[in-house]
């Protein structure tokens, strides 16, 4: 799978008006994944964001290998959609 250069990858949901809820992959230099969801609650209209960080395999540390290869292939897809 070949990435672009750009390290953060995202796309707006499918079911929310454009910005009001975003999935956010960034790619660290090191290969780590974070995955953030940003949103807005649809009652308070405040936004709310959560983060969680899956670390490269082996050297980096990562005990969930198959996930960090599938985000790293969901990242790859989502370059390819928003390039459409």
């Amino acid at each position: 799978m070949a990435l672009s250069m750009k390290n953060t990858f995202q796309r707006n949901g499918d079911m929310t008006p454009p910005g009001e809820s975003i999935l956010r992959l960034t790619i660290q230099d090191d290969g780590d994944v974070i995955i953030a969801i940003d949103s807005t609650n649809p009652l308070t209209e405040k936004p709310t964001y959560a983060t969680i960080e899956f670390c490269e395999p082996g050297q980096g540390g990562g005990k969930s290998s198959a996930t960090w290869t599938a985000l790293h292939n969901l990242a790859a897809a989502m370059e390819r959609d928003s390039s459409r």
